[in-house]
């Protein structure tokens, strides 16, 4: 009876330390993703902000709104540096390494075609920079738009799916703790052949 006692209770110690190393990846993965999406929310909101100042530089005559918005312009596409930065140091996967590569590569294009424009317009050829305003840098724009959003709905996939998965981790282990103490149940004389020994507690699933 003692050692059916002792067998019973490592049985639900491991099953404890298993379930709470399963529940504390689970929250660590969804974390990590809701972070993510909440960086590049962000991201896309400053995007969104710089996108409108830059049209208004383009579009008013003379060179006011490039005055009152050159300097807003910069700041804000150095805190956009700064997250992407942050992004880069954090847990991603390779289909978040390649979604951000993306998104990186559009904000490049879109910051040479802005440069380009505005050198353009300040050179005193405001119809050919709102051309490319329209041809190029919008269309551009939209794009590098539409992958921040898309990075967006990834990480928020991902939090569903790390909730699921960890549920199902959860009950595969709690079954696994149901059938070791049933079969500690049993009579003595079968469990040698039954039970397995464990020298150490076994690594999360």
């Amino acid at each position: 009876k003692k050692r059916r006692r002792l067998m019973y209770f490592d049985f639900a110690v491991i099953g404890l330390l298993r379930s709470a190393a399963i529940l504390a990846e689970g929250r660590t993965a969804q974390m990590n993703a809701v972070e993510l999406a909440q960086i590049s929310t962000e991201w896309t909101g400053l995007t969104q902000t710089n996108a409108v100042r830059n049209q208004a530089i383009i579009i008013t005559p003379g060179s006011n709104a490039s005055d009152a918005f050159k300097d807003a312009v910069t700041a804000t596409s150095a805190q956009i540096s700064e997250l992407q930065k942050k992004m880069d140091g954090m847990q991603l996967t390779d289909a978040d390494r390649a979604q951000i590569k993306k998104i990186g590569e559009l904000r490049k294009s879109v910051i040479e075609l802005r440069d380009k424009a505005r050198k353009v317009k300040a050179e005193g050829n405001e119809e050919e920079a709102l051309k490319m305003m329209t041809a190029q840098y919008l269309p551009t724009m939209d794009s590098y738009q539409s992958a921040q959003r898309e990075f967006v709905k990834m990480q928020k996939e991902r939090v569903a799916q790390a909730q699921a998965e960890t549920e199902v981790r959860r009950q595969a282990n709690t079954f696994g703790i149901l059938v070791g103490l049933a079969v500690i149940s049993s009579p003595l004389e079968v469990l040698p052949n039954t039970i397995p020994s464990y020298t150490s507690v076994p690594a999360p699933m």
